[in-house]
């Protein structure tokens, strides 16, 4: 079941009546246990985003794989860029609109200022700013790996407010800084760890917005 399907369902169980819910959970219940965990992990991931205090952090959407970025790009000429395939701009589109049909509020929306970052935002959002601290120029840069992951992580830390959810896109690395493996389009939902830090609630990968 994709996550989608499963959290449309978890949707509209918010409707059902005691009984209702009782039949839906034993059936739930009844269900294969891969079957059990995936529902109930999704469940557990869009009451999170409803509740708000989260960073929902993409990595940009999929992109034109015939093309390379030039060795010193340009950021104000996506020209320069490996941009968005035609896919990529669809799937944009659909996430967006899955996300306003499924109520998860969105306050703010930052991306970094790669323009493949840049169009899978505005695509889904119709809104975007450019965010401190989502690229980095890996020419430039002299940060080793471990002070770019605290630096990201105190970013996000910094973007959590309860009841507030902020999006960002950016690249590959915002994954790994939590032990994860972002594929284009792929989310991962961070919250607050209670200790004065940020911790990984739920990922949802690209594959699974639009199915």
């Amino acid at each position: 079941m994709s996550f989608l399907k499963s959290i449309s369902i978890a949707a509209a169980v918010a409707f059902l009546s005691p009984a209702q819910l009782s039949a839906q959970t034993q059936q739930v219940r009844e269900a294969p246990e891969h079957h059990q965990h995936s529902a109930d992990s999704d469940i557990q991931t869009l009451q999170q985003m409803r509740r708000g205090g989260n960073v929902i952090f993409f990595r940009h959407e999929r992109t034109d794989v015939m093309r390379r970025d030039d060795p010193l790009i340009d950021l104000t000429d996506c020209s320069t860029q490996r941009n968005l395939s035609v896919a990529g701009v669809a799937n944009s589109v659909q996430t967006g609109d899955y996300i306003r049909i499924l109520d998860i509020p969105i306050d703010e929306v930052l991306s970094s200022p790669v323009c493949r970052s840049f169009e899978t935002a505005r695509l889904a959002f119709g809104r975007v700013e450019v965010g401190d601290g989502l690229f980095s120029d890996w020419n430039t840069d002299t940060r080793d790996g471990p002070t770019r992951a605290q630096d990201f992580r105190s970013l996000v830390t910094r973007s959590l407010t309860p009841g507030r959810n902020v999006v960002m896109v950016g690249h590959f690395p915002g994954g790994q800084y939590y032990g994860v493996h972002l594929e284009e389009g792929d989310a991962i939902i961070l919250t607050s760890d209670g200790n004065g830090g940020s911790q990984m609630v739920g990922v949802i990968g690209a594959h699974r917005w639009g199915d």
